[in-house]
């Protein structure tokens, strides 16, 4: 096989040492809660806000601020991406057969109760990842969605 181009191999003890960072962080937040959230996003982005969840009134702002192309934009994209979800749910059948007698096999799909959505929001966010995440959970009949992105430039002072 010809590849335009590789990826670099990264060591084994850089990919253990992420991993061991991320469990401990991940076995904080579920020892400590909100606390542990508090702690790591000061240390690691220097955020500290009075709450992690968006309130209704900042969501509203958001959109009184927003660039009528933008939502527009935004709007056509979540329609596509549901739209697409909606279809491939549809492809996904629920059955249940007797194969022998007294043999009953099949196949049900369930939902998840809850989804994590992380939004990449460094240099170039990419709203679509969010849509693509959010919309198809959606879809799916996921009762919790969480999405979560990096604290804005404007909002970490530095």
């Amino acid at each position: 096989m010809h590849y335009l181009k590789e990826p670099i191999p990264t060591p084994d003890e850089v990919t253990r040492e992420v991993t061991d960072t991320v469990s401990q962080i991940i076995s904080q937040v579920e020892r400590e809660g909100i606390a542990a959230v508090r702690r790591h996003s000061l240390r690691l982005d220097g955020w500290d806000p009075p709450s992690f969840r968006v309130s209704p009134a900042e969501i509203e702002t958001a959109y009184e601020e927003m660039k009528p192309a933008v939502e527009e934009g935004a709007r056509f994209l979540i329609d596509q991406v549901t739209n697409f979800a909606q279809l491939q749910r549809e492809t996904l059948v629920d059955f249940e057969t007797e194969t022998l007698p007294g043999v009953i096999l099949g196949q049900r799909h369930i939902p998840v109760g809850s989804v994590g959505a992380y939004s990449p929001g460094g240099r170039y966010p990419l709203i679509a990842s969010a849509v693509m995440t959010v919309a198809t959970a959606k879809v799916a009949g996921v009762p919790r969605v969480i999405a979560a992105k990096v604290p804005g430039r404007a909002a970490v002072p530095r």
